[in-house]
């Protein structure tokens, strides 16, 4: 686990209520760093947008699919990813 730790000295002790999805999100970004995409994702859309530019993601989205007949960046990887939606 510890190979994951790279904004920390030393992996934290193990707790089963704890939610490491979470912390490998967290830890990045109090030093401006960020989790890619992959695995689980649990940020809330405000920090996502904060990370991802929603505005650069909305005009990529009317080009490549007008009708919107797929998810955007959000959904896609926050929710349906957890199958919230």
């Amino acid at each position: 686990m510890s190979c994951f730790w790279t904004s920390r000295s030393t992996a934290p002790k193990y707790n089963p209520h704890k939610n490491y999805y979470r912390m490998f999100e967290e830890d990045p970004m109090s030093i401006n760093g960020i989790k890619t995409l992959i695995a689980e994702n649990y940020y809330t859309p405000e920090e996502f947008w904060g990370i991802w530019n929603k505005e650069n993601f909305d005009a990529a989205k009317r080009i490549t699919d007008p009708k919107n007949l797929f998810r955007d960046l959000y959904d896609k990887t926050c929710r349906a990813a957890r199958g919230i939606g």
